[in-house]
């Protein structure tokens, strides 16, 4: 009775050691570090945008007048925007969180917003080297 007794804790000794060992040298994964990446479509036409970086691929669809909260890693990527009937290209660096402000497609601008919050004019020539969004 005392082996049976001394046998069956050693083994569950023996599984309990053995599980905690397999969970100690499981790797966990790193969480991605992500931003906050809000759009606005003010143009009364829908907007589409495409995000792209090393291995990440982001499509982007809203409707007119709509604003979305979007949340990616923190990267530099490449864009491509369709809205007002013009599709633009460029990179848009969302190392920190960024506001994109898209107008009326009509609309002449006012002002360019402030940093983290930045008004986009298509066919506009803007100097846009201080913006997150840039347009090639």
């Amino acid at each position: 009775m005392n082996k049976k007794i001394i046998l069956g804790t050693l083994l569950a000794l023996m599984l309990t050691l053995s599980l905690m060992t397999t969970g100690a040298f499981a790797q966990e994964e790193e969480p991605p570090d992500l931003v906050r990446f809000t759009i606005q479509n003010q143009t009364g036409e829908r907007l589409a945008m495409y995000l792209n970086a090393e291995g990440l691929f982001y499509y982007f669809n809203l409707d007119p007048d709509t604003t979305r909260i979007f949340t990616v890693p923190r990267e530099a990527y490449t864009h491509t925007t369709y809205t007002c009937g013009q599709y633009i290209e460029g990179t848009v660096d969302l190392s920190r969180q960024l506001e994109l402000i898209f107008p009326s497609c009509s609309m002449e601008p006012a002002n360019l917003g402030e940093p983290s919050i930045e008004k986009v004019y298509l066919g506009i020539d803007i100097p846009n080297s201080k913006w997150q969004f840039q347009i090639d």
